[in-house]
């Protein structure tokens, strides 16, 4: 999760941003992805809906948005990691 709300400075109109890495088959991460935020959207949490921003990259893209993925992995919360996350943080993070 990254953003306003990761930063802990959202406010009622910011959306949830999020990044997911896949390892292969980015356009099916991107299709499930899709169908996890439609789901979300249509929640109300407390009373209120939130809109969900999901960035879908796969292992290879992510050389393509390094400064991108370099802001994000510094504020950003991790939700879950696995070891294929930390290494692509690791290299983003020490490439700058």
């Amino acid at each position: 999760m990254f953003g306003s709300v990761a930063r802990g400075d959202a406010d009622r109109q910011s959306d949830v941003d999020c990044f997911v890495l896949v390892e292969e088959q980015q356009a099916l991460g991107q299709q499930t992805a899709y169908d996890i935020v439609e789901s979300l959207q249509n929640r109300r949490y407390d009373g209120d809906r939130y809109t969900f921003h999901v960035l879908v990259e796969s292992v290879e893209t992510t050389s393509q948005y390094g400064d991108r993925l370099r802001e994000i992995f510094a504020e950003g919360l991790t939700l879950f990691e696995t070891e294929t996350l930390r290494n692509v943080k690791q290299e983003v993070l020490t490439d700058g």
